[in-house]
């Protein structure tokens, strides 16, 4: 029966970086699906106001927090019946193309393999979440690792099919979750961000999106209200020209920022001494150059005092 609560995300990632420990430590174990925004953007957005030495997390800690928001998000697939037809639905999106293009007589073998492979195993996932504490218990784990398998061979292609690889990651996180293996499951979540950063951001987890990578990336955001409040006073066609490259180049800058940051978590999550790790910086573009000296002096004094480098 799905659920018929409201799942909220946690406070962002970066915050438990600078706040510490307290709120998600002592909550770990029974609150990870009962999520809770914190803080306005202005206070994710102002380093003085989440960062104080006294309260920061060390490294265990840390780690710690990334395991358990992230396994935490993808366990919500196991106990949601609602959230796991959701993300169902996503991927049998992408399957459905390969589907058509099966009927057009313009897909390979190979293709069509794998797209067989992943819709099995999808299907074989949910069948071990129903069957769960049932006698079948030892039967549903080979059959699961059999799943890992078929769906690391998947993860592993081409950019071309970036779209089958993220889903592939996302079911193994989801599997591994079912192996009780958290650390490893985590890494597929975070890897979903860098194969498809864009698909990832925009349609497959953009809640997840939001509160793990967006408050690193809110720069880029008042960036861009700035540019588009700007180009409001163009005339009609030069505004869409205009507009147009303003998305392209904000999007580009989103997916760049994202992906960096994936990779930055990932590396929390892989090596010792990851406190040391540089954070990845996300510049600012460009300005364009119709604005003037006068307001491109503003907008750069209004962008610099937004980005937290404490984030």
């Amino acid at each position: 029966m799905a659920s018929s609560q409201q799942h909220k995300l946690p406070q962002p990632l970066s915050s438990y970086i600078c706040n510490g420990p307290k709120t998600l430590v002592s909550s770990r174990g029974s609150s990870s699906s009962q999520f809770n925004r914190v803080g306005s953007t202005s206070e994710r957005s102002n380093p003085k106001s989440l960062v104080s030495e006294d309260s920061r997390m060390d490294e265990s800690s840390i780690i710690t927090a990334v395991i358990g928001i992230l396994s935490g998000y993808i366990g919500r697939y196991v106990r949601d019946e609602n959230f796991r037809r959701i993300i169902r639905e996503k991927c049998n999106s992408f399957l459905d193309r390969i589907r058509t293009r099966k009927r057009r007589k313009d897909l390979g073998d190979d293709d069509d393999e794998i797209s067989v492979n992943m819709e099995f195993c999808m299907k074989k996932i949910d069948k071990l979440i129903e069957d769960q504490g049932t006698k079948k218990q030892v039967t549903m784990m080979k059959s699961l690792r059999n799943s890992i398998e078929l769906l690391t061979k998947i993860s592993s292609l081409n950019s071309s099919k970036s779209y089958l690889s993220s889903c592939a990651h996302l079911y193994l996180a989801i599997a591994y979750k079912l192996h009780k293996n958290d650390k490893v499951s985590s890494k597929h979540l975070l890897q979903v961000f860098c194969y498809s950063p864009n698909l990832a951001r925009t349609y497959l987890l953009p809640d997840l999106w939001e509160h793990l990578f967006l408050p690193h990336l809110l720069h880029l955001k008042i960036w861009y209200t700035s540019e588009f409040e700007f180009l409001s006073n163009e005339v009609h066609g030069e505004k869409e020209k205009k507009l147009k490259v303003l998305n392209k180049v904000y999007n580009e800058k989103m997916d760049s920022g994202t992906y960096l940051f994936a990779m930055y978590y990932k590396q929390w999550l892989k090596v010792s001494g990851a406190s040391e790790l540089p954070l990845p910086i996300v510049p600012l573009p460009s300005r364009p150059s119709c604005r003037s000296s006068r307001r491109m002096s503003s907008d750069s004094s209004i962008s610099n005092s937004s980005i937290n480098p404490n984030l």
